[in-house]
């Protein structure tokens, strides 16, 4: 398989600040939006080091001259937005964008058998658990690159219908003292207090819970396949299971060693900040951080780690400040749409290897000019329609639009009517 190396961030260390003010843990929504934007805007070139190194003096002038050429790839046209801009302004006027219009996920609506902070654990998990293996859904069984009839629908139902499993099995969950006022809000001391040690099961998730951190934490392959796409992915093939069931080993043991088994618990931790929360989740699973290695650059995406903020942002209701610091998620059906709409253009080769349904390499040129071509396009459309909006009105953010992309990207895919995406084997998209 080709996929690009993921390295830990002991050994990935991600350009930042050196002045006094540089914060203790990496921003690394800003990174996104920092690396992206300048990528597209040739000034990578000439920061890193690449072209001072270059030993080609014929070469190194051309790259003086033309800072960008080295990834004229991909082309963001603002010309073209104009249209879409008026489609998302209007969206978010009359019926503003929701996280789960279709209602394809876990919410607990049915859970009996404890009490609300329960229940927000659960969905918590449920939902970390989901964005763990929310990747490239391809190749299909056979190996080719055709499209896998799987789509993130399925497996997002699949996963709400294990979770469901004893939602309503007439037990308590946790121990005698889930019945003790938890249901409010607790601080991370409070939290501390309810549990023994590190390995007590937390309140709020049960052993019978079947996304619980421990059931994850040793989740076999083989009991992937029995327990996920045997019994509820109608057949399709899951592609990559391997590298799935390592994700959720990872969060399992994370969650266990490090937060007391509780997402919740991770959550607080970042003061209802959802830059933080960003940092926390990517700092502390490596399986999260998704980033682009070229020369002596890094180009940070980040589509997990910051989609997961968002979920988890809507499902539980969290109110999460800052949310306007996220990207939006660079996968690969919002650069379908937007090239779709004329809003990305890619060179006549990149085209021709898209259309064909060719793959392309992971942590590429082509990769990463997509992907970042996607976050700066994104940008430049929030800011057009925040724009034409009354200053009392609250402004658009790249998540919202990134829902809306994506939607309108599902439902055009299942009416046949979009064309080819980019292909690349990842477990970052």
């Amino acid at each position: 398989e080709v996929e690009r190396t993921t390295m830990s961030l002991m050994q990935a260390k991600p350009d930042v600040d050196k002045s006094n003010t540089q914060p203790s843990e990496p921003d690394y929504c800003r990174l996104v939006r920092k690396t992206c934007h300048e990528w597209m805007a040739g000034k990578a070139a000439s920061t890193t080091g690449v072209v001072a190194n270059s030993s080609n003096p014929a070469q190194l002038r051309l790259q003086q001259q033309q800072p960008d050429s080295w990834h004229v790839n991909v082309r963001v046209n603002e010309m073209a937005m104009d249209g879409l801009c008026d489609e998302i302004e209007l969206k978010h006027k009359n019926n503003p964008i929701e996280w789960d219009e279709e209602e394809w996920h876990y919410t607990g609506g049915q859970y009996r058998s404890g009490t609300e902070a329960q229940r927000k654990e659960r969905v918590a998990m449920y939902i970390l658990a989901l964005d763990a293996i929310n990747f490239c859904f391809w190749p299909s069984r056979d190996g080719s690159t055709q499209v896998n009839s799987l789509e993130y629908d399925t497996l997002a139902v699949a996963l709400r219908k294990m979770a469901e499993q004893d939602d309503d099995d007439g037990q308590h969950d946790g121990n005698e003292g889930a019945s003790s006022g938890i249901g409010a809000a607790r601080t991370i001391e409070e939290d501390d207090a309810l549990y023994s040690n590190a390995d007590r099961q937390p309140i709020g998730i049960s052993e019978g819970y079947a996304l619980s951190p421990r059931s994850l934490s040793t989740m076999t392959v083989l009991q992937m396949q029995q327990k996920l796409a045997e019994p509820y992915l109608q057949g399709f093939h899951l592609p990559n299971i391997q590298k799935r069931c390592e994700l959720w080993n990872e969060l399992g043991s994370v969650l266990l060693t490090k937060f007391k088994g509780s997402p919740m618990r991770m959550i607080r931790q970042a003061n209802g900040s959802a830059p933080a929360l960003v940092n926390i989740i990517t700092s502390n699973l490596p399986g999260f951080q998704d980033f682009a290695q070229i020369d002596d650059l890094q180009i940070w995406f980040l589509k997990r780690a910051q989609i997961v903020v968002g979920d988890l942002n809507a499902a539980l209701q969290l109110n999460l400040s800052e949310m306007q610091a996220l990207s939006c998620f660079a996968d690969y059906r919002v650069p379908q749409i937007l090239r779709m709409q004329g809003v990305l253009h890619y060179s006549e080769q990149l085209a021709d290897a898209v259309d064909q349904e060719r793959e392309i390499a992971g942590g590429s040129r082509d990769e990463v000019s997509i992907r970042a071509a996607t976050v700066v396009a994104v940008d430049k459309i929030v800011e057009k329609v925040n724009g034409r909006r009354a200053t009392h009105e609250a402004p658009i953010t790249a998540v919202e639009v990134d829902w809306y992309l994506w939607q309108v990207g599902e439902r055009l895919n299942q009416a046949g009517r979009l064309a080819p995406f980019h292909r690349v084997r990842t477990h970052f998209y």
